[in-house]
């Protein structure tokens, strides 16, 4: 599994769907065209929620092409040296499901961030400070830091996709990482949503 999509492959992933994000929410910031789009549609909220729901389908979609191709094209070169494996398999459907719902989330945390900021630079910076680089940096060494990492999304899909847990000195369930990732997608969400509705644009 750990072939199919590597650690490398999520973060370039998780930039590149988190830059579409960053781009739905902050261009119209930077041409002014939120105030027009505003006017046109006074309902706030409910213009997000649309934003919200287009990017979730289409960042969702882009994630299961890209992880689903990319495991079965490992498998199937794998499967020459008969050590492939099969959707099928015991876990494998459960890691696979993983990276593909990290597609969206990666985005929903970018907008969030884009409505909270709105200015393209800052709105990318604190992203992947946060949402990167801040998680590959934590050391799972000591308690402290292992905490703070399993509170990141990052660290949440390495701990569904199995990568490196055993070698881990502060383990964590399962059942904690998809949590994780449904919590910061839930806040991302409503951040988005209930933010434009209480500031002037």
């Amino acid at each position: 599994m750990s072939d199919a999509f590597t650690p490398s492959s999520f973060l370039a992933l998780m930039l590149a769907l988190g830059a579409l994000g960053v781009n739905v929410v902050v261009g119209e910031y930077s041409t002014g065209l939120i105030r027009s789009t505003f006017t046109a549609v006074p309902a706030r909220g409910a213009v997000m929620a649309a934003k919200l729901v287009v990017v979730t389908a289409v960042s969702s979609s882009y994630g299961l092409v890209v992880i689903g191709g990319s495991f079965f094209a490992t498998q199937a070169i794998l499967d020459r040296k008969d050590v492939g494996l099969s959707i099928t398999d015991p876990g494998v459907a459960e890691r696979v499901l993983a990276s593909v719902l990290m597609a969206p989330l990666a985005p929903l945390v970018a907008m969030a961030v884009g409505v909270l900021l709105r200015h393209s630079i800052a709105t990318i910076s604190v992203f992947v400070v946060a949402y990167l680089l801040v998680p590959i940096s934590l050391s799972g060494q000591t308690y402290a830091t292992a905490v703070l990492g399993h509170l990141t999304p990052y660290r949440a899909w390495m701990r569904i996709a199995d990568i490196e847990f055993g070698s881990q000195p502060h383990p964590w369930p399962v059942s904690g990482a998809w949590t994780v990732c449904a919590v910061w997608a839930i806040v991302a969400v409503i951040l988005t949503v209930v933010v434009v509705k209480r500031r002037d644009h």
